[in-house]
């Protein structure tokens, strides 16, 4: 009969150690994955023109702006001719030229300006309302003129004003039939000067960069 060698009380030990170790390792590789998950929805950087008239249209938009606009003429049936630039000008005993502004029927962004029949001494004042209406504030960081076959200052003055470098906008909120809040009003005032040549069609662009407002960058205004 064969017998068996009795394994040693303290080898028998260590493995059960050993074993309960592996056994440890086992249960401290489970685990739990938590998971996060997130959204950011961003907001719009948009502005239009809302409303935009002269004064030299012969119609008044605005008793502060173009008053008397809507007034005939003693000589040529509508409005006397504004004789200088910003609100309320005195004006020619005579309706000569005109001036209208027209916002693009199909984009909302550009303002077509028009002058017929200018002369030299001609004035005429735009007036327009910019309308924020994104979600963010924008600043103006510039207001450009570009004239296109002119030196602006000889044969035509062409200038913005009103609106500053710096000068922020909010977005406006529009209810019902009520003009929106924090409009934002800027003019364009145009002179025909002496140096005009006369049956010339003069042409210019202009543009206001409008940036969010914490981009704005006071150092690029002149």
């Amino acid at each position: 009969m064969i017998k068996r060698k009795a394994i040693p009380v303290g080898t028998l030990f260590m493995t059960l150690v050993l074993a309960l170790a592996v056994l440890g390792v086992g249960y401290g590789l489970w685990s739990k994955l938590l998971l996060i998950k997130g959204t950011i929805n961003t907001g719009v950087v948009d502005a239009i023109f809302y409303e935009a008239f002269t004064d030299d249209d012969n119609v008044e938009n605005n008793e502060l702006k173009d008053d008397g606009d809507d007034v005939p003429c003693k000589v040529g049936g509508g409005s006397c001719d504004p004789m200088e630039l910003g609100p309320n000008p005195d004006r020619y005993d005579k309706d000569v030229g005109e001036c209208v502004a027209v916002i693009d029927s199909l984009d909302a962004q550009k303002l077509h300006i028009t002058v017929t029949n200018g002369y030299p001494s001609y004035y005429c004042t735009v007036w327009y309302d910019i309308w924020n209406n994104g979600t963010i504030p924008v600043k103006i960081q510039s207001l450009t003129v570009t004239p296109n076959n002119f030196t602006n200052g000889v044969e035509v003055t062409v200038g913005l004003s009103k609106l500053s470098c710096g000068q922020q906008i909010d977005p406006g909120e529009k209810v019902g039939d009520l003009p929106p809040t924090n409009l934002a009003q800027g003019d364009v005032h145009i002179h025909v000067e002496q140096a005009a040549k006369e049956e010339a069609s003069y042409t210019f662009d202009a543009q206001l960069l409008l940036v969010q407002w914490n981009e704005f960058d006071d150092t690029l205004c002149k």
